[in-house]
């Protein structure tokens, strides 16, 4: 006999866990649970994905009461069970004994009137209103040292984070002492640009020239340490290099340079720092004791710089002291005298006011001299090499949440291309999947605590199975265009490639092009189907706010939507017994075979949401073709 099941997981009267079976007929599972026959009223259960608002189809997900009989007073014993936030699961059994799982949640409340128990679910979104999960700054730095500032300054701030591809960034300043910033908490976060007023900075420099297939790379006193397996690049030339053999100021790669190398060109490391404490090690230190008023001292070879006017300190001492001879042989030259004697390998920190230089590990990075302006960067998550996708982000961002992420999905989303998502307060869960879900021109759900997204695509030419018009109680046709107003869609307007800060006043140094860049926080494109305009002038604009990072991927996406909104898509609701259908996935295409409205010849739709009427076992698809 076919019936409804549930299961509770609760506590007794004694705090003992225990599980409650009920059904609506008569029913002993597999491991010979007896079911209770109390079922009334199952739930009314709709699954329905969530766009991000982008085309406004989709209705809203929800789940109603489940109702147990109890006028003998048997259930009578619930009152004093725990039944509130704990797991709840209701499913169908048919005439084979096939057990299809229909809701995988919780209760969130139990109440009884008239001979009946009425358990109230929660709806399997509701866990997306629930804040995204972010670390706060402690505020316990001691000294030079520590990563979670001041109780005077980012102390009960939240710790920023990076997902896939972002730019320019304002980081936030860790340790003032040592001019450490973060920009992620995240530990797959790599930092690969630091801007003083938009003027690029660098980690390195050549100091000489060196020809095409030059293994051995003279190099200037830079920041960041350098090792074997190091990755770098030169900034004349894209090609990815690795540093086989380190001594003094030379390098050997791991093979000759592809491009020639010109004095003075910037050096990009790829990796920097071998971990948290070597980001916040000193920069130089003192090689010998030195006495007050000394002026003379030696020094261990470091990393940045020492110039005639920079500013330095000592570990043992607050005072800030200038440089009046650069750093030769070990020697530096103060403008005055020590005031505190120096022990022999005391740290020294450079706060001077040459132009900086920087490294990174992870998601921080480290400056070698005070800004002149606003620090910016570009940062992006990784997986095994590889900047994270629009799918791999999805993904990162409902594991941190705790969800369950269905893998096919994200490799579905991932073709959608790269994309931006930076994190800099508390949001909530949905909010941050809306943000990817629209920037793709996809949908998302939760089934069965599964979480699913898909992109948007024409029905498929070969439908994943049909309805022929003997099965349906009810067909209705909502609208005929996909534009909120009914109508196809005419134009596609897309923001794209976001920055993070907008700047207006940069350094001189400042190229025409970055400043122009700077000045937006998206590029723009607009695209008119001309045939659909002139058939539809009342046709709208589809606006879409993407965070997307190339205009490739925002072609792809542009094609993509267009194709299913520039023509006559019909939204229809259908009734069905759902014993006539066979298991079924939003995103499927069917096809819908009767009379009414037309559709003699058949007509393909994409599933994009459904109703189960567990009582009347009706299930009403809704879906647009």
């Amino acid at each position: 006999m076919s019936q409804w099941i549930l299961t509770l997981d609760t506590l007794d009267a004694n705090d003992t866990a225990e599980t409650l079976y009920f059904t609506s007929g008569s029913y002993v599972d597999n491991d010979q649970n007896y079911y209770d026959s109390r079922i009334i009223t199952p739930a009314l259960v709709t699954v329905s994905p969530n766009d991000g608002g982008l085309l406004g189809i989709f209705d809203s997900a929800s789940v109603g009461d489940i109702e147990l009989e109890n006028k003998d007073g048997g259930l009578d014993y619930l009152a004093s069970y725990a039944i509130d936030g704990r797991a709840a699961v209701l499913s169908w059994v048919d005439e084979n004994e096939t057990v299809t799982e229909y809701y995988r949640g919780v209760v969130t409340k139990m109440a009884e009137s008239g001979g009946r128990i009425t358990l109230s679910l929660k709806a399997p979104h509701e866990v997306l209103t629930d804040n995204f999960p972010m670390s706060i700054y402690a505020g316990t730095n001691s000294g030079f040292l520590g990563l979670e500032g001041t109780a005077d300054d980012i102390k009960d701030s939240v710790k920023t984070q990076v997902f896939g591809d972002c730019r320019n960034i304002a980081a936030t300043l860790v340790n003032s002492s040592l001019l450490i910033y973060q920009v992620s908490s995240r530990d797959d976060c790599i930092v690969t640009a630091v801007y003083d007023d938009g003027v690029k900075l660098v980690n390195y420099q050549t100091s000489t020239a060196h020809s095409i297939g030059d293994a051995t790379i003279g190099m200037k006193n830079g920041i960041g340490a350098l090792q074997p397996d190091l990755q770098l690049k030169f900034a004349n030339h894209s090609a990815l290099y690795s540093v086989e053999t380190v001594w003094g100021d030379s390098i050997v790669l791991s093979s000759g340079l592809s491009v020639a190398v010109p004095k003075n060109t910037a050096i990009e490391i790829i990796d920097f720092y071998a971990d948290l404490t070597d980001l916040q090690a000193a920069d130089y230190q003192v090689s010998g004791a030195h006495a007050a008023n000394i002026k003379a001292i030696n020094l261990y070879n470091g990393v940045g710089d020492i110039a005639a006017g920079e500013l330095l300190m000592f570990s043992n001492q607050t005072a800030i002291y200038t440089v009046a001879t650069a750093l030769s042989g070990g020697v530096i030259t103060l403008s005055a005298g020590l005031i505190i004697a120096l022990n022999g390998d005391e740290f020294v920190y450079v706060i001077g006011t040459s132009p900086a230089l920087w490294g990174g590990y992870q998601g921080y990075f480290r400056l070698t001299t005070a800004p002149v302006g606003t620090i910016t960067c570009d940062a992006v998550s990784i997986n095994n090499g590889a900047v994270r996708k629009a799918g791999d982000v999805f993904n990162d961002i409902g594991v941190a949440a705790g969800l369950t992420i269905d893998s096919s999905s994200v490799t579905e989303l991932n073709n959608a291309g790269t994309l931006g998502l930076y994190v800099d307060s508390q949001t909530t869960i949905s909010d941050l999947l809306d943000k990817i879900i629209r920037s793709v021109g996809g949908f998302y759900h939760i089934l069965n605590g599964v979480l699913y997204a898909n992109l948007l695509f024409t029905p498929k030419l070969t439908a994943d199975f049909v309805i022929e018009d003997w099965q349906i109680d009810r067909i209705e046709r909502v609208a005929t265009g996909l534009g909120s107003n009914g109508l196809p869609i005419k134009a596609f307007h897309a923001l794209y490639d976001r920055i993070e800060t907008v700047q207006t006043t940069l350094a001189g140094g400042v190229s025409e092009a970055w400043r122009e860049r700077l000045r937006k926080q998206y590029r723009e494109i607009t695209t008119t189907e001309a045939a659909t305009a002139t058939r539809h002038p009342m046709a709208l604009t589809l606006e879409v706010e993407s965070l997307l990072r190339s205009l490739l991927y925002i072609n792809a996406l542009k094609t993509r939507l267009f194709n299913v909104t520039k023509v006559r898509r019909d939204i229809v609701t259908i009734d069905v017994i759902f014993t006539e259908l066979p298991a079924f996935l939003l995103a499927d295409t069917v096809k819908i075979i009767t009379p009414r409205l037309g559709y003699s010849a058949g007509r393909n739709f994409v599933i994009i949401g459904y109703t189960i009427d567990m009582k009347s076992k009706i299930i009403t698809l809704k879906a647009f073709g």
